[in-house]
């Protein structure tokens, strides 16, 4: 596959270097340091359409017009859901938003959305230690431990290890968390997910802080379930277990106004 060096252009070609990580050819990191990736395909984005499909209006979005399910926008009524890594960065958004103390020249507020929840979906969570989730994942299972151990290696900061805040929500320099005012959390688990241990860790760590946490976890299902069986009945079940969330969020909130 081609692929195009992130040095300049105008650079002098550098002589081949042993490839140190391959993820799936897309990105490549060779042992100096060079890190080479496959050419961008074009994203298709039409600014126009034909008279036989028309634009639409989100005024004139509809889901379900025998039951009224339209799109509607409502600052004060906002959940924010993520799955796997968007899991990650659902988890971090909450923390930010529900600390007290900002970073200088920040603030936690989120005027004017309101968020009463969130979400996280097999939230993709990592350390050094392995749980015997990680440790007994087989290596045909998709993400296996190998890829795993690539992701944090090449999302994390140099010299970094998989304890660091970004990866691990109780490591050695992450926040304290009962000291943060989190809003209800739904935490989803798959009983065949390598990160299964660390989710059901997570939800529980929160529960013993006192925290309004929820747990939904799916036995015999692998990361991302819902996502290669949309119309299973587990996907099912998770959808309704997301509605009562919501809903209970909506009639808390309602009833403390």
């Amino acid at each position: 596959m081609p692929a195009v060096s992130a040095a300049a252009c105008c650079a002098a070609a550098t002589p081949a270097n042993e490839v140190v990580e391959d993820l799936f050819g897309f990105l490549r990191v060779l042992g100096d340091g060079t890190i080479l990736r496959s050419p961008a395909e074009p994203v298709f984005c039409p600014t126009t359409f034909p008279t036989s499909h028309p634009s639409v209006q989100w005024k004139e979005a509809v889901y379900d017009k025998a039951k009224n399910l339209r799109v509607r926008r409502r600052f004060g009524r906002v959940f924010v859901t993520g799955d796997s890594a968007g899991g990650t960065i659902a988890h971090h958004l909450a923390v930010r938003a529900g600390s007290a103390a900002a970073e200088p020249g920040e603030t936690t507020t989120t005027d004017p959305v309101r968020v009463l929840g969130y979400v996280l979906m097999m939230p993709f969570f990592g350390g050094v230690r392995r749980t015997p989730s990680e440790a007994e994942c087989p290596t045909e299972a998709f993400p296996n431990l190998d890829l795993v151990d690539r992701f944090w290696r090449l999302s994390l900061p140099a010299g970094s290890t998989r304890d660091h805040p970004a990866s691990n929500p109780f490591g050695p320099d992450s926040p304290d968390l009962s000291s943060v005012d989190l809003r209800p959390v739904l935490v989803v688990a798959g009983g065949l997910d390598l990160i299964r241990d660390r989710t059901v860790d997570y939800a529980e760590r929160l529960a013993a802080m006192g925290k309004p946490v929820e747990l939904a976890e799916f036995a015999g299902k692998a990361h991302g379930f819902y996502l290669h069986e949309p119309g299973s009945e587990a996907t099912g079940e998770l959808i309704q277990a997301v509605a009562r969330f919501v809903d209970g969020c909506v009639a808390a909130t309602e009833a403390a106004a």
